[in-house]
């Protein structure tokens, strides 16, 4: 029972976290998120590529160990180790320095970075295939619950703009006008709006 509560946790923490873009040296291009845990020394890592989601997750000494396999002679506390990997991978994620390799049911992402006095930080994620329905929990599902929020929230500032055009045309009834030519607009359409929109994504 303990297990299966501290999965669920797990998955509760990288579930909130956000979908980065990110491409690759040699040019492959993934989606990636993360979870970083400096108290437990853990982290759980989630990759969507090739139509998969691959997935490690590393607490407390199989970090450890795995430091000592990367970076045997870099010699500091547990803690500072785990902050030069979560460092590291904010400075490369962006910057096209992952390079990805799969091989069968592995996929590897590996970076490096510079730490101070100039030396070398090594790290791998070594990422197992994950259950087909995890696309759904981690990809699909938080997709749909998202368009339908910025749906919503599209609606609600389509009334307001409604109502703030007829407050201001309520004011030029009594005569008020801009003070400045270029601080006016124009009623806003929705349906116009909605078409120029409608012709942008259809243009992606």
């Amino acid at each position: 029972m303990s297990e299966k509560i501290q999965n669920t946790k797990k998955y509760d923490s990288i579930s909130v976290q956000p979908w980065v873009y990110a491409n690759c040296h040699s040019g492959e291009q993934l989606l990636l998120k993360t979870c970083f845990k400096k108290e437990t020394l853990s982290y759980c890592v989630m990759c969507y590529f090739n139509s998969v989601i691959w997935e490690e997750e590393i607490i407390g000494n199989d970090f450890l160990k795995k430091c000592k396999i990367f970076n045997p002679n870099i010699e500091t506390s547990p803690a500072k180790l785990f902050t030069y990997l979560e460092s590291c991978y904010n400075s490369c994620v962006f910057s096209l320095e992952l390079k990805v390799s799969q091989q069968n049911d592995m996929l590897e992402i590996s970076f490096k970075c510079k730490l101070q006095a100039g030396i070398p930080y090594y790290w791998t994620f070594m990422m197992e295939r994950s259950s087909p329905e995890k696309i759904s929990n981690q990809l699909v599902t938080p997709l749909l619950l998202m368009v339908s929020e910025l749906s919503r929230k599209q609606g609600e500032l389509s009334e307001l703009l409604k109502r703030k055009d007829k407050e201001i045309q309520d004011y030029k009834l009594q005569g008020s006008q801009v003070s400045k030519q270029h601080l006016e607009t124009t009623p806003f359409d929705e349906a116009s709006f909605n078409n120029a929109w409608s012709c942008d994504v259809s243009c992606i």
